[in-house]
Order: C-alpha cells, then sequence, then structure tokens
C-alpha cells in the first residue's frame, strides 16, 4: 500500500501509529531488515506509451500487509 493511500484509506478515522501498532501485534505488517522501519523498499516497473513502449523503474517505500489478515477473527 502506497504511503499517502495508507494513510487516507486504511487508517481513516484512526491514528495511524495505532493501526501500525495492530498490524505488527497480529504479525500482519511485513517489514524490512531495517530495524525500525515499518514500510519495505519495492521497485515498480512502468511502461511508457508515448516513448514507443520504453519502461522506467523507480524504488518507493510502501506498507506490506500480509494477505493473512483476510483470514483473522476478531
Amino acid at each position: 500500500v502506497f504511503p499517502e493511500a495508507f494513510e487516507r484509506d486504511v487508517c481513516r478515522g484512526f491514528d495511524r501509529r495505532l493501526v501500525i501498532g495492530l498490524l505488527k501485534a497480529h504479525g500482519l505488517l511485513v517489514t524490512g531488515t531495517d530495524s525500525g522501519r515499518n514500510t519495505i523498499k519495492k521497485r515498480i516497473t512502468q511502461r511508457s506509451e508515448d516513448a514507443g513502449g520504453a519502461t522506467t523503474s523507480k524504488t518507493i517505500n510502501c506498507y506490506h500487509i500480509a494477505a493473512a489478515i483476510m483470514e483473522l477473527e476478531l
């Protein structure tokens, strides 16, 4: 989840730190190897339609929520 969407949609009406804490407590927030970081780096590849189909890529930070969230019963 992109950081902007995480704050706007996932955390809507709640404190972002509280949501992150709950995700971590249930083992649902996948974090990188850097200690203390709540996001991971992902490489995004995009194909340009105006440059003859050339591709560009960049690395972004994002929140990785485990698919197990769909099976969580509270």
